[in-house]
């Protein structure tokens, strides 16, 4: 595997916690209103 390939691997990972982070906030901020 060359070194672009596991940098885009890493991008998506880090792209999809961090939307699932911000989905999981939005849901609670939906939720205390």
């Amino acid at each position: 595997m060359s070194m672009d390939t596991i940098f885009a691997e890493n991008v998506l990972k880090s792209r999809v916690i961090t939307e699932s982070l911000l989905h999981s906030l939005a849901y609670m901020d939906n939720r205390s209103y």
